[in-house]
């Protein structure tokens, strides 16, 4: 796990899921992790994309639903960015105290 950061972290009853990222020359790469037997991608760097967004996706449709443990200050504005534009029942505004 050589030069990966921690972006987010978000718990949930069946465990936690884990956003890491590393910049490579003047990009970042993300990819995921997750300690919930039903979630398939365990491994960091099985799955890596190079968008925040993209980065999201990889945790799943349900991940605004869970508990925030843990942003990067580097990026909780683009996380309340994208989160501020969902619609659904999660908890906006624990989510709001995470990230701003």
């Amino acid at each position: 796990m050589e030069h990966w950061q921690t972006i987010l972290v978000v718990k949930g009853a069946a465990g936690n899921m884990t956003l890491f990222a590393r910049k490579q020359q003047q990009d970042w790469e993300f990819c995921c992790s997750s300690s919930s037997p039903s979630y398939s991608t365990s491994t960091i760097g099985m799955n890596v994309v190079h968008s925040f967004p993209d980065a999201l996706a990889l945790l799943g449709q349900s991940w605004k639903y869970l508990t925030p443990e843990y942003i990067h200050p580097e990026f909780k504005q683009q996380c309340w960015s994208h989160l501020s534009k969902q619609s659904g029942l999660f908890d906006k505004i624990n989510w709001r105290k995470a990230c701003l």
